[in-house]
């Protein structure tokens, strides 16, 4: 019993989808359209209805076979009307092909049944309704007018005169037509105010989210905006595995005054007049937003490191011109920070904020623009997980490595010694250069814990060299917080008796800021550093705030001349003067000049012409490990 009431449910469930299926037609049909297809099944069982009239009325074979002939001439037609809906025919959807269709087949049947008297005749009716609905009162009225006067021609032609039904006929379809294309006509003025008011909706939506997605004082996009094209130009960065997506944020230096001094409404117009000014100097290239407040941003959906860099500096400058803001001149200056994704971050809010974090950064340093670093980052999970990989890569002593970078005489080239370089093999990031973790280390407390496993590293390897007969001085480079460390003489001086070698050993090179932030301190550990006997050098000389008159007091044996002054000396007559007078200075100090980055013979030639004593770069040798600088320099290298 159970099954059979299943399968009746079934049953019946199926049919109501089907005739759902067959009523509602093809999905996405026009109104006009949908009404056609369900004409079409009415106009089906209006065939039904006449195929069995014929069948019980009793006419001539002749007759019979010529309205059944109409009927498979209706079913056709039918046929073709439901495809051309399938197409949305322009035919079909104003009405004209179905009404003539139907008056066509409706003036090959009435003749074949005996003319109007005949009961079929009603079939008419239903073309008048329909053809009120589709065509309206003017052309329903012709059609039913034309059908009135076939019947009375007819009528006429049979008996002389019209006659009461024909009188009766005409005037209901005459009605007919008039009661429907009423409808026809509310339709059509329905479906105007419908579109009016869906045209007045869409315009109002447009400016809805015009709104939400644009800054209101200077219709440049806003933040919403900004971040939903920002995560899209990362995805398509992502599937196509190409370039690099650059947010650059502006953020305008003392906006704050020009408020306070000429008022908000002044502070408006010249924010408006620096967003039309970005927008006509980036063009398509870019999307200019205006992130809020004095903050700008720019995105930039292909550009590496250096052409993002290009363009801050062009920003920089367009917002360097006066502006000009009802009678005053207003000069504006601006700092930007520069994320890029994928390296910097693969997620809008993070370019966000990281670009955010580098134009702070900018600010701080006055220097126009900064690309962001995850090292400079205080709030960085990147930095934050570096960090402790490093504290257990220095206790674990198998990630971290020494290379070593040969410094030589610049008149013999005799190695006088090396630079202890710390490197750093990660397990999963691979090599890590050393400008990503020292910096992180020298914000932390890690950099003790970092500058004491160099030492003792560097001073056991000076052991090993010793016992094979080699003296090779070590250089290890401490951090203004190793500088300050009351406790670094003791600690070096422990290592030294550790690996029991000579104190010339090693030296310890030092930087002009790391003296100059606390110089007390600094001279103090200086000077305690070159009691024990080690050599003392000043690191980078040139590129700090050290004067001439401190740098007296202190007990140094050597200054290094950064690179930034050897790189182009060849080339750059400023940097000659530069090299020859610090050279000239070191001498009459008593100091030996070490000249680093020496990055081919012309610049060696140069500076041994200058007077300077060592020097170091890769054109003499990169930093390799302690095997690697032995195989090379042996011979060159003095005996224990």
């Amino acid at each position: 019993m159970l099954k059979e009431v299943f399968a009746a449910v079934t049953f019946f469930s199926l049919a109501r989808n089907l005739l759902t299926s067959l009523w509602n037609g093809p999905v996405d049909l026009s109104r006009p359209l949908r009404l056609e297809w369900r004409i079409v099944l009415g106009r089906w069982l209006a065939i039904a209805f006449v195929a069995v009239a014929l069948g019980v009325n009793s006419l001539p074979e002749a007759s019979t076979t010529a309205a059944y002939g109409v009927l498979v001439a209706a079913f056709a037609y039918s046929v073709t009307l439901q495809l051309l809906i399938r197409r949305r025919s322009s035919l079909v959807e104003r009405g004209t092909l179905p009404t003539v269709g139907d008056g066509v087949l409706c003036a090959l049947m009435f003749p074949i049944l005996g003319g109007f008297e005949n009961p079929i005749y009603a079939v008419l009716y239903l073309v008048m309704i329909s053809a009120g609905i589709r065509l309206g009162f003017i052309r329903g009225i012709l059609l039913a007018g034309s059908i009135g006067l076939i019947d009375g021609i007819g009528m006429f032609s049979a008996n002389g005169m019209l006659g009461a039904a024909f009188t009766v006929r005409t005037g209901v379809l005459l009605g007919t037509v008039l009661i429907t294309s009423y409808l026809h006509e509310e339709s059509a003025k329905t479906e105007a105010e419908l579109a009016e008011r869906l045209h007045q909706s869409q315009a109002l939506n447009g400016a809805l989210e015009h709104q939400a997605l644009h800054d209101g004082l200077t219709d440049l996009p806003n933040r919403t905006l900004l971040h939903e094209r920002l995560q899209q130009a990362i995805s398509a960065r992502d599937e196509t595995s190409g370039g690099s997506v650059a947010l650059l944020v502006i953020d305008l230096d003392r906006f704050k005054e020009i408020n306070d001094t000429f008022g908000h409404q002044y502070g408006d117009l010249l924010l408006q007049q620096i967003g039309e000014r970005l927008r006509e100097a980036i063009g398509p290239a870019g999307t200019i937003a205006r992130l809020g407040g004095d903050e700008f941003a720019l995105l930039l959906s292909n550009a590496d490191d250096l052409r993002s860099q290009r363009i801050a500096r062009q920003l920089l400058s367009v917002l360097d011109e006066t502006f000009t803001i009802l009678e005053h001149r207003v000069d504006i200056s601006a700092s930007i920070g520069i994320a890029l994704s994928p390296e910097h971050g693969a997620d809008a809010d993070v370019l966000l904020r990281r670009a955010d974090v580098a134009m702070y950064l900018a600010k701080r340093a006055s220097r126009g623009y900064a690309v962001y670093s995850f090292d400079q980052d205080q709030h960085s999970p990147e930095r934050l997980a570096l960090m402790s990989e490093l504290r257990k890569a220095i206790d674990n002593d198998d990630e971290l490595m020494l290379h070593y970078q040969p410094k030589v005489s610049l008149k013999s080239s005799r190695c006088v010694g090396v630079e202890a370089l710390v490197r750093w093999r990660h397990p999963q990031r691979g090599m890590i250069p050393p400008d990503q973790f020292i910096p992180l280390a020298e914000q932390t407390g890690i950099i003790k814990s970092l500058s004491y496993w160099v030492l003792n590293t560097a001073l056991k390897q000076a052991h090993h060299w010793q016992q094979s007969g080699l003296h090779i001085p070590i250089a290890v480079n401490l951090s203004m917080r190793d500088l300050h460390d009351p406790e670094l003489p003791d600690t070096i001086a422990g290592l030294i008796k550790r690996w029991q070698v000579p104190p010339t050993s090693l030296q310890v090179e030092i930087t002009e800021n790391g003296i100059m932030a606390e110089p007390a301190r600094a001279l103090q550990t200086v000077t305690a550093l070159r009691a024990l006997g080690l050599r003392i050098a000043i690191d980078d000389f040139g590129t700090g705030y050290s004067s001439l008159a401190y740098l007296k007091r202190l007990p140094v044996d050597e200054l290094k001349i950064d690179r930034s002054f050897v790189r182009e000396l060849c080339e750059e007559a400023d940097d000659r003067a530069i090299v020859r007078s610090t050279v000239g200075l070191g001498h009459d100090l008593g100091l030996t000049i070490v000249a680093e980055g020496i990055e081919d013979a012309a610049t060696w030639d140069l500076l041994e012409q200058i007077g300077c004593d060592i020097g170091q770069g890769y054109h003499i040798g990169r930093p390799v490990s302690a095997t690697e600088l032995i195989q090379s320099f042996r011979p060159l290298i003095a005996a224990a």
